[in-house]
Parts: C-alpha cells; sequence; structure tokens
C-alpha cells in the first residue's frame, strides 16, 4: 500500500522545487503495479483526456527527461489510483484533494469505474493482438 500524504506532507514536499527524477520513480512504481504498460498508460490517458500521447512520452517522464503538463499529472494520479501528491508533489503541485483532505483511502483500493472501464477496454484489446 502507497505511503499516506497529508496537506503538510505535500506541502512540504512542494517547498523543495521539482524533482522530475523522483516523479519519473514513482510514475514507474504506481504504473508497473497497477501492471500496465507504458503504451496501455498512454492509450489510457489519451481517451481521458481526449488528447494524442506516445508511450514514448510515458518513458521520457519515466526518465525524467520531460515534464508532463498539470492536467496529464491530475489525470495520472486519478488513472493509477495513487494517493493525492504521490506524482503531483515531486513537482510542486498540491492536488486539490490533499487541500481538503480527502479520503483518497478508496483511490488506492477502487478506480473509478469510468477509468476502470477505459483501462479494462485497453488490456482486451492488447489480449486480442496477442
Amino acid at each position: 500500500m502507497p505511503p499516506s500524504f497529508t496537506v503538510q506532507a505535500v506541502q512540504m514536499a512542494t517547498g523543495s522545487g521539482i524533482d522530475l527524477k523522483e516523479f519519473g520513480r514513482r510514475l514507474h512504481d504506481a504504473r508497473t503495479d497497477s501492471g500496465l504498460t507504458q503504451k496501455m498508460l498512454a492509450e489510457a490517458l489519451s481517451e481521458h483526456l481526449d488528447i494524442s500521447l506516445t508511450p514514448s512520452a510515458v518513458g521520457n517522464w519515466e526518465r525524467g527527461d520531460d515534464e508532463p503538463s498539470r492536467d496529464k499529472v491530475f489525470a495520472l494520479e486519478e488513472l493509477l489510483a495513487t494517493p493525492p501528491g504521490l506524482l503531483s508533489a515531486p513537482l510542486g503541485y498540491l492536488p486539490i484533494d490533499a487541500r481538503d483532505e480527502h479520503d483518497y483511502n478508496s483511490r488506492i483500493t477502487r478506480m473509478p469505474a469510468r477509468v476502470r472501464r477505459i483501462i479494462d477496454r485497453i488490456i482486451d484489446d492488447e489480449e486480442r493482438q496477442r
């Protein structure tokens, strides 16, 4: 289970500035813990935000070579069902849910139904292609 992030912890993390390498490490861990490939995550994020995104963009983020936009970071936290701040704090973004001390435990144990359907469809497509 990922560590807890309180408002104070997120504020402390955001005070240290931008850390792309730490963001990348956390993104990689969250993605692999969710059982997703870079391609699957790129497709899910593309559909979720109605944008075009390549797996190489996810790879660049994971290596710390590039910084995703704020909306992508918060969408990644939602898609990967991470606690608020897990991905956004290293980039200096204070998540809305953390400001409200939202009960994020439910985000860890279950993804939103809409997100789960997107992920399931991508997994089904990949399995059919094998």
